[in-house]
């Protein structure tokens, strides 16, 4: 049997290589190098080969090569490769595909067995090799091996590699190369196991030994005793390996050895084998320490070294050495990584002192070693004394302060220690916080990470729990309780503070408030465009459409339409580029519906603040990217992407794709897919068009969807195929997108959701799956399942009222409208509610009229960070509806389409709409397997 090094690599992916009985590499093909021929040749294995239409692939200074010679099919049907008559069977078969000549187009190849179709390849279009293989064929006797081209473009063949079904070269060696033992200290030894295995199907496979080739050989070894004999049929053996590295640190040792059996092709079998050791490690009070100047001994040097992460933000972390204490802290500026406060690092990276603030950067090793350690105790200090040196990226405490100046500037306020005063850095790009800081207010401590910038020290607190002494919110509440596991009647919830810390059947020994109604995990929208939604539904007259950009880019009454929502974001009482006042309103709107959290403004930290009204996503600690146009990224930022995803920065990617019905839409996915970027991280807007294939592929890595029903049906005429998503266990959440074309809120979508469900789903969802999709699988989509989503000890006390009298509570939750919700409650403190209920709780705030009900809307005002922290919601509304009422008709929108999507409009008309079917196509057209994807009305 010949071992053949370019399969070998192929192959490692599955854990062993299955070596073939049959190999073709086409070193003896014949064909010409400019002109496609028919002509036949005796290859590898003393098989006949014919082709017709075929030419050398080897030619065009390699262009096209794949592994040596090899055949490029002709652009058309007719372009094909067959064997003479093979003895022995056939069971598995695999061949090397790659694109011809550069071209656009769908490259594709048929594979036959005695005139019997056995399958078709995946379809590509990129340079990339890609390899077409069919398990479990089984066909015995003589067979006659065939490759059609499926497409009319050029596609190139090589290495085609077959089994047969009585054990051909007998027998045959199998195992993993290169086998790596990964990182172990210097002065130790690891042993691991080699699996080795004989895939032949009758003779017994002898090992009789394991020589040394090249490379390292000293630093490998093996204690096992030789021969090794294995049963065929995929017996195995285990061979025992050692690696001894030595006394040394930051070596990588790497070696071949053979190792010899009676395999006739893989006598001498190489294996490769690697290992090494971590670096020379340097404390960070060993980096940090210089007693007679501010910067670092270590500066403009590469270091390695290790820390528990204490702090982390946006743009990095800090790493201290457990013992704490002075000098024991650094910042790593590290974008690429993601550290959760407590975990164990090691990192390498250059030092530098931007600023006189000691930083490591360009972090070219990262390994995460433990996670969960104890922090090191914070230095307590006084202000004086927190402003040196010394304690630069250390944890601090200073007890005992008053707010003495709630706003130095920018984004700076002060305490006092009675003595001293400390500067206290309240960055919104860095951190967000729920305190805010007012003249007078006394804390009993207050501890961070302290930082400078050119001799300016400030403290960074890391969260809310660092302000030591505010004041906390702690009562509970009383009804039918939403947990995991069901609805549990009169059960309690604690909240203390923004957490969860008791549910259950008792009550707790607080201030207990009965809801009298059902208590529901907040709801978390995870696609929408809030700065739009001062807008009602836009008609949309040349609906449907086939994808995105046939109204996005093309359409005259979208495009007239948009410059009247800039005239609106432009008006004096609107003034949105600096007060994202729209935002602000969409966001309330959904607050109003049983919201606590949302996507779709990340270009505005400021506005994320929890204070203003409900959670932005994009905000940190979160660790999400998002992108409208993913199927135009360049190769740099798709490698930047993979990095962060890999690292850790990025935990979720939220991306619109395939948002329509035709092939354009459906092409997106494959877009993505062949740039390898469809990971576990990947949460897909939309989704519309795909079918089995895609959604298994979905499904394989363990990625999510989002879907937006409502907007899906009034632009395309047709929506995702869900009951397949569910059939094949995607994660599925729902969001209404904005309100040109989507739902109002998330209990619209819920309710229009619903009626889908019941009408062209045939009720494939239950009332529970539409409310899991709006909570924990939204929460997952959006990677904070480890946080919110759903009521349980050590989540945060985001939840959502609604009135309830029994039946169905999910069914209750998918009917309920703003109006009729009692409470939303947003890191603890409610935000929205009845004004009775509020009142009683102790939350005061505006009073507003919504949908004919009286609520009272608890937003922090008076903000020393927040620039439009004094706007109520009248004033806000007021500008708004002053803006809209100065936009007038054109050829394209109506005065209807222009108006403020107000209270009293939203009032004014059902908010339970019935769902919006088009005539034609169906919508069941999505469902069918065999209907085209391309939508014939474009």
């Amino acid at each position: 049997m010949r071992r053949c090094a370019s399969i070998f690599l192929t192959l490692l992916a599955t854990g062993f290589a299955a070596w073939s009985d049959g190999l073709e590499t086409f070193d003896n093909e014949n064909a010409p190098p400019a002109v496609y021929a028919t002509s036949s040749f005796v290859g590898n294995n003393g098989v006949t080969w014919s082709y017709e239409l075929c030419r050398d692939a080897s030619a065009d200074s390699g262009a096209y090569v794949i592994n040596g010679a090899g055949l490029m099919f002709n652009p058309s049907s007719a372009s094909k490769l067959y064997s003479s008559a093979i003895p022995g069977g056939i069971r598995d078969f695999s061949v090397k595909l790659r694109k011809g000549f550069t071209g656009a187009g769908l490259r594709q190849v048929e594979l036959f067995v005695n005139g019997v179709s056995i399958g078709l390849s995946e379809s590509f279009d990129d340079t990339q090799i890609r390899t077409f293989s069919v398990q479990n064929i089984n066909v015995a006797g003589n067979v006659v091996i065939e490759l059609r081209n499926a497409r009319v473009k050029q596609v190139v063949l090589d290495d085609l590699s077959w089994t047969s079904l009585t054990g051909g070269d007998d027998p045959n060696i199998s195992f993993s190369s290169p086998f790596d033992f990964g990182e172990i200290s210097s002065g130790s030894a690891a042993t691991q196991t080699l699996t080795v295995l004989n895939t032949g199907t009758s003779k017994t496979l002898n090992v009789t030994g394991f020589s040394p080739v090249s490379g390292d050989t000293t630093k490998f070894s093996t204690p096992t005793t030789f021969p090794l004999n294995i049963a065929p049929n995929n017996g195995s053996q285990t061979i025992q390996l050692v690696y001894t590295p030595g006394n040394v640190t930051g070596a990588m040792h790497s070696a071949v050895f053979n190792l010899n059996s009676n395999d006739p092709g893989d006598g001498a079998a190489p294996i490769t084998l690697t290992g090494k050791t971590p670096p020379g490690m340097l404390t960070i009070s060993n980096i940090q320490y210089n007693a007679s100047s501010t910067n670092s001994p270590y500066n403009g040097q590469l270091v390695s070294a290790k820390g528990i992460c204490t702090y982390n933000d946006r743009f990095g972390y800090i790493l201290a050495d457990a013992g704490g204490g002075a000098w024991s802290g650094i910042y790593v500026k590290d974008d690429s990584h993601g550290p959760d406060i407590g975990d164990e690092v090691r990192v390498k990276g250059w030092v530098a002192e931007p600023d006189n603030f000691t930083t490591i950067t360009g972090v070219t090793d990262y390994v995460r070693l433990s996670v969960g350690n104890t922090l090191p105790a914070p230095v307590v200090v006084n202000g004086l004394a927190a402003r040196s040196e010394m304690y630069e990226a250390v944890l601090v405490r200073v007890n005992n302060v008053t707010v003495d100046n709630q706003k130095v500037s920018g984004a700076v306020w002060q305490v006092s220690d009675g003595a001293n005063s400390l500067q206290v850095l309240h960055d919104s790009t860095r951190r967000l916080y729920r305190y805010v800081p007012k003249n007078n207010a006394t804390l009993d401590a207050i501890q961070g990470v302290m930082i400078q910038a050119g001799g300016t020290w400030r403290l960074q607190v890391r969260d809310d729990k660092d302000f030591i002494g505010r004041p906390v919110v702690h009562y509970g509440l009383k009804g039918v309780v939403m947990t995991p596991g069901g609805p549990q009647t009169n059960w309690y919830v604690e909240i203390h503070d923004d957490d969860i810390v008791y549910v259950g059947p008792n009550a707790p020994t607080v201030t207990v408030y009965n809801t009298s109604g059902a208590i529901f995990p907040g709801l978390i929208d995870t696609h929408n465009h809030q700065g739009w939604n001062s807008f009602p539904t836009l008609q949309f007259n040349a609906a449907p459409y086939g994808h995105r950009d046939d109204w996005g880019e093309s359409d005259a009454e979208y495009t007239a339409w948009k410059s009247k929502r800039t005239s609106v974001l432009n008006h004096a009482a609107v003034q949105d580029s600096t007060k994202f006042t729209v935002g602000k309103y969409g966001e309330i709107l959904e607050l109003m519906a049983g919201c606590i959290a949302i996507q779709g403004m990340s270009f505005n930290i400021e506005h994320s603040h929890p204070d203003s009204g409900i959670m932005n996503l994009e905000a940190f600690p979160n660790r999400i990217y998002t992108d409208i146009f993913p199927w135009n990224m360049t190769a740099a930022n798709r490698s930047n992407l993979m990095r962060r995803i890999n690292g850790g920065a990025v935990q979720a990617a939220l991306i619109h794709l395939s948002e329509g019905t035709d092939s354009v839409a459906r092409a997106q996915f494959d877009t993505w897919y062949n740039w390898g970027m469809l990971t576990k991280e990947t949460t897909i807007i939309h989704g519309v068009p795909y079918r089995t294939n895609e959604v298994d592929k979905i499904a394989s890595v363990g990625a999510s969807i989002v879907w937006s029903p409502k907007s899906n049906m009034r632009l395309y005429h047709g929506t995702a195929n869900i009951p397949l998503y569910k059939s094949r266990g995607v994660n599925l959440a729902i969001a209404p997108d904005w309100t040109p074309s989507g739902s109002y809120n998330m209990l619209e979508e819920l309710g229009y959701a619903w009626r889908l469900n019941q009408t062209i789903f045939s009720n494939a969802l239950t009332s529970k799956d539409l409310v899991d999709m709006a909570t924990i699988n939204a929460a997952r989509a959006a990677a904070i399942e480890n946080r919110y989503g759903k009521i349980e000890v050590g989540y945060n006390a985001g939840l959502v009222v609604m009135p309830y009298s029994g039946g169905d509570p999910y069914l209750a939750l998918i009917n309920a409208r703003p109006r009729t919700v009692l409470l939303t409650i947003v890191d603890g403190t409610p935000r929205f509610g009845d004004k009775a209920l509020m009142t009683s709780m102790g939350f005061t705030g505006e009073t507003i009229n919504a949908w004919g009900t009286t609520k009272t809307l608890n937003l922090v005002k008076d903000h020393p960070f927040l620039t439009y922290g004094n706007e109520t919601f009248a004033s806000i509304t007021s500008g708004l509806a002053t803006a809209h009422a100065t936009l007038t008709r054109t050829g394209y929108v109506d005065t209807e389409e222009l108006q403020f999507l107000s209270l009293g409009l939203l009032q004014g008309g059902p908010d339970d709409v019935v769902p919006f079917i088009a005539d034609a196509p169906s919508p069941l057209q999505r469902m069918d397997e065999s209907t085209p994807t391309t939508n014939p009305s474009r």
